[in-house]
């Protein structure tokens, strides 16, 4: 096995028959130290893939998560996908991207959330919206805004990428990824156009509630506002987004509903 580093990348060459992690375990941590945001694996030249070394990568998993990092593997051949299906802790765990630049796409886009939230932590008192990307969010934002003003709040802004139940939660979703930091940006400028300085979140999560909730435990909000679409068939589910997050928070939620068109 021979292992080659460069920039924010390791790269594996040779067969993968035995756990490698004391082999690789320098490599990442001097990448690290350069890039500390993560390091991607690209596993291109892996000839060869056996279940006792795709151990390799859950001791990697382990050491990144120690360190607050992220660990995206990149380029896997499909004999060695194959294999990784077939341990479990690595099977739910592990980030796949497709390429290279799909996993720095996904780490840059992480890096920039991750830079914006912090901002304005001056005040304790939060509030905190959800975003949905879509049209109901502008209704929502006023309100948001008139609110925060009024009550001397410090604006937190959230938007939930929903991971499939079938991928690691920390797999890279370049599209969806895209779609809640363009979200959150144009929230953040509305916002900024008002004097509001917003902090940001991008959260991964199995559903919309349990990422909501997430960043509204991790911030402490006092508030909490969730946009309602206008469109009825979107309604059973915001509320039992809604109900999902009155019975595990404790602060106050606020549901906030836009015109409806002919009404």
């Amino acid at each position: 096995m021979i292992v080659e580093s460069y920039e924010d990348v390791i790269r594996l060459s040779g067969a993968l028959r035995s756990n490698f992690w004391d082999t690789i375990h320098t490599a990442i941590s001097l990448t690290l130290k350069k890039y500390p945001r993560g390091v991607i694996l690209d596993c291109s030249r892996i000839t060869e893939c056996t279940p006792e070394g795709a151990e390799t990568f859950q001791d990697a998993l382990s050491y990144i998560r120690r360190h607050g990092s992220r660990f995206i593997v990149a380029e896997v051949p499909p004999q060695m996908l194959e294999v990784l299906r077939t341990v479990p802790e690595v099977r739910s765990q592990l980030p796949i991207a497709a390429t290279i630049e799909e996993a720095r796409k996904s780490m840059d886009l992480s890096l920039e959330e991750r830079t914006a939230s912090l901002t304005g932590r001056g005040n304790p008192h939060v509030s905190l919206l959800a975003l949905y990307g879509t049209e109901c969010d502008e209704a929502a934002l006023e309100f948001f805004a008139d609110e925060v003003e009024e009550h001397e709040q410090e604006p937190h802004l959230v938007a939930v990428i929903e991971v499939p139940r079938e991928l690691p939660l920390q797999a890279p979703l370049t599209d969806k990824e895209e779609a809640a930091y363009g979200a959150l940006e144009a929230a953040k400028a509305r916002l900024k156009s008002r004097r509001l300085s917003a902090a940001v979140h991008m959260e991964k999560a199995r559903d919309l509630a349990a990422g909501i909730a997430a960043v509204a435990e991790k911030t402490k909000a006092e508030w909490v506002f969730v946009p309602l679409p206008c469109k009825p068939e979107h309604t059973d589910k915001a509320l039992q987004v809604m109900r999902t997050l009155l019975h595990r928070l404790t602060c106050r939620v606020v549901l906030v509903r836009g015109r409806i068109d002919g009404a």
